[in-house]
């Protein structure tokens, strides 16, 4: 068999794996508690990691969700995301990067812990609820 046939195979082959075991880890944490640093450090860590490289590395500020997610999100009681939605776009950015773990620390995530377990059903996720400045040692 020619080598760029094999190579094509062995290409194709890593795709499909790519496809199939697509993870996300989450991290919850308030507004201005050091999210941006800790998933910054998160990728540095983890391997074949993709940080979104919108806004403060956070999905909520992909092109495509930059007008689905509202402003007020923070402050609507009853607001409730398509996270269905949101999962197809991410998963989509994540596919474009040919990585296979993708990194999410949008804050207003907070605020929607359940539905966004229900639906991503992530193996990882981290809380943290304290200043970024008693991070540093």
């Amino acid at each position: 068999m020619p080598k760029n046939i094999i190579f094509t195979l062995l290409c194709s082959l890593k795709i499909i794996l790519n496809k199939l075991k697509k993870e996300f880890i989450f991290l919850f944490s308030p507004l201005n508690s050091g999210t941006t640093v800790m998933s910054q450090y998160i990728e540095s860590l983890v391997k074949d990691s993709y940080l979104p490289p919108f806004g403060n590395n956070e999905g909520q500020n992909a092109p495509k969700l930059k007008k689905y997610f509202p402003r007020n999100r923070w402050y609507d009681k009853n607001h409730r995301d398509n996270w269905n939605y949101v999962k197809e776009v991410w998963t989509e950015l994540l596919e474009e990067s040919n990585k296979s773990i993708f990194i999410e620390a949008s804050p207003p995530n907070i605020l929607q812990i359940d539905e966004i377990i229900e639906c991503f059903k992530p193996k990882h996720y981290l809380f943290s609820i304290s200043s970024p400045y008693s991070h540093i040692g």
